[in-house]
């Protein structure tokens, strides 16, 4: 992918846009993150499919890129990492929220089960007791 750094000028190409980030070029970062945030964007709602959520994590992602970017070898295009990056931020952010809705369920069964027959067993145990 190339990148277009302002209209009206030539384009880029991606390794050339990352070599400038890694060496402190804050443009060029600035350059590359709004190169991607679309299509980023794009490919985390379609795996988590709530807006707010892929937001978050659309910005958890570029933050994770930042912090490694320094680490970026090149040996795959700039997309392949940034959206491997992406694909385990989302799959790390469903399992917990899998988690979390089964805590959930099993907090609400309890307390259900806790409402409905927890009554009937603390006034068995009385009559139990007053006998």
């Amino acid at each position: 992918m190339f990148i277009k750094k302002s209209p009206g000028e030539s384009k880029e190409p991606d390794a050339a846009v990352v070599a400038r980030a890694q060496a402190g070029d804050a443009d060029a970062l600035e350059t590359l993150f709004a190169s991607w945030r679309k299509p980023l964007f794009a490919f985390v709602y379609r795996m988590v499919t709530r807006r707010e959520d892929a937001e978050d994590l659309t910005q958890e992602v570029f933050l994770r890129c930042l912090r490694g970017l320094a680490g970026f070898r090149g040996e795959s295009q700039f997309r392949t990492w940034l959206f491997g990056i992406a694909t385990h931020v989302c799959l790390d952010h469903l399992r917990e929220k899998q988690r979390w809705r089964v805590e959930a369920q099993m907090r609400f069964v309890f307390c259900c089960w806790e409402f409905r027959f927890g009554r009937r067993l603390r006034k068995d145990r009385r009559n139990q007791d007053q006998k």
